[in-house]
């Protein structure tokens, strides 16, 4: 320790207004603010007048050598400090520098500081606005963009889902819609005041449908499978209803698949079965199955047919086709004729 040999000189008070919201802080530099020239720093200090209110912390210290004639040294310092807003009010830090200087008249020399410091609260968050509902559909995603009020205010938002297998939400406020239902977004601030959204997911319906053909011409006892494209490849629901207009012309499976049953039309329908009421279809037309022979078409051989058959090659102008090329040879002959003979003979 030492003790002044000579009277202290006050520069006087230097005053200092800071305003604070609850833990801001700021720092204190007593012995740059001072700026005792001249002079090397003995002490500085920094004091509260409510600890409980403003805490006071020394963040760095620099010793000195401080002399006091050729041969009496003391140790010194300067030090920085950083006062810490507690809870709200009014109070009064001091912060002073003392120095000493022996080589011109000898003497020590003080400056005050005052920094009278009005603490207020933080503001609080008072209300949360976002969007009261949302209409989405499975897949979409949606970003939150909550208003606080009042603005400023420091708090930490959380995000709740009431059944996180409808939506999910992240700790940013970003939804995902992952089947149809509905939840709840929660936005709770970090008093407790919160905001609701109730999302409502809907499913991605059937737009269009499009079937392999409009038109189909089939034999009876004939099968065929239709391709049915549902629109869009995203929906949700892409099964389907096929029915027949007519079940006695043709008769359709769940896969699409129509058999001709008899000889006339109908209409193959495929119908979402999503609510879409989206639907497509295919005329048909069942026509008898081809019977080689049977020229008169009435689907029976019999000599009329023979007779028929002896009238087209006696006049030159048969077409050749399946009907009359009976040996399958490619052209209508006398061997066709004969051979429709045998048949009839065999019971063929």
């Amino acid at each position: 320790m030492f003790h002044l040999l000579f009277p202290v000189s006050a520069y006087g008070v230097i005053n200092k207004y800071v305003t604070l919201k609850v833990g801001d802080s700021f720092n204190v530099d007593p012995w740059s603010i001072a700026n005792l020239t001249g002079y090397t720093a003995v002490s500085t200090s920094c004091v509260s007048s409510d600890n409980s209110a403003l805490s006071v912390t020394e963040t760095s210290r620099i010793k000195t050598s401080v002399a006091y004639s050729a041969t009496s040294w003391s140790d010194g310092f300067y030090a920085k400090y950083k006062v810490k807003a507690i809870k709200t009010g009014e109070y009064v830090v001091t912060a002073s520098a003392l120095g000493y200087s022996w080589i011109k008249n000898p003497t020590s020399k003080s400056e005050t500081i005052k920094y009278y410091v009005t603490v207020n609260a933080l503001p609080v968050v008072t209300s949360i606005t976002i969007p009261g509902s949302l209409q989405l559909s499975i897949g979409d995603t949606y970003t939150f963009k909550p208003v606080i009020t009042e603005a400023g205010a420091s708090t930490i938002l959380t995000w709740t889902t009431s059944n996180s297998s409808v939506v999910s939400v992240t700790s940013s406020g970003v939804i995902k819609c992952l089947k149809a239902g509905q939840s709840t977004i929660t936005c709770t601030a970090t008093n407790g005041v919160s905001a609701q959204c109730v999302v409502t997911v809907s499913s991605i319906l059937v737009n269009n449908i499009k079937l392999s053909q409009s038109e189909l011409e089939i034999e009876i006892g004939e099968r065929v499978k239709l391709i049915a494209t549902v629109l869009p490849n995203n929906a949700t629901n892409k099964s389907l209803v096929w029915s027949s207009s007519n079940e006695n012309v043709a008769f359709v499976s769940g896969d699409g698949t129509i058999i001709g049953l008899s000889a006339g039309y109908c209409n193959i329908m495929a119908t979402a079965t999503d609510g879409s009421n989206k639907s497509a279809s295919c005329l048909v037309h069942v026509i008898p199955a081809l019977v080689v022979g049977d020229v008169d078409g009435n689907g029976v051989i019999s000599i009329a047919d023979v007779v028929e058959m002896i009238d087209l090659l006696l006049s030159g102008e048969a077409d050749v086709n399946e009907v009359i090329d009976v040996d399958s040879d490619g052209r209508f002959s006398i061997a066709d004729v004969t051979e429709m003979i045998d048949k009839l003979l065999n019971g063929n």
